[in-house]
């Protein structure tokens, strides 16, 4: 979904647009084991039940996907996420630089196991 996102945004197109090609609303879906799937879109699991769980964890967080690619400021909840981030090095987020928190964490956490 990332890779998506960053490439519908790099063509110019708006969120809506993007998450609906991406998700493919109202086409057949595209499952791991289609031949020639498209190149824009979720490539979804086989499995039936694996496949409704990851459908369920993405269309319940399309307010956040929506905020990240219109640069909006994330909700405090999805800016926690932001430590997970290799590229969040110089992101402020809430008042910290995740980065630099999470060294400053295991720095704390390494001289009080030493």
């Amino acid at each position: 979904m990332s890779r998506l996102a960053r490439e519908a945004r790099a063509r110019g197109e708006d969120f809506d647009t993007f998450w609906w090609r991406a998700l493919r609303v109202g086409e057949s879906l595209v499952t791991r084991y289609d031949r020639n799937p498209p190149d824009d879109c979720v490539i979804w699991p086989r499995d039936t039940w694996d496949r409704r769980n990851d459908m369920e964890a993405i269309l319940s967080t399309e307010g956040a996907w929506r905020r990240a690619y219109e640069h909006i400021k994330p909700k405090p909840c999805e800016a926690a996420l932001a430590i997970l981030s290799p590229a969040a090095e110089n992101l402020p987020v809430s008042g910290f630089t995740p980065a630099a928190d999470v060294r400053s964490a295991r720095e704390r956490d390494h001289a009080v196991a030493a």
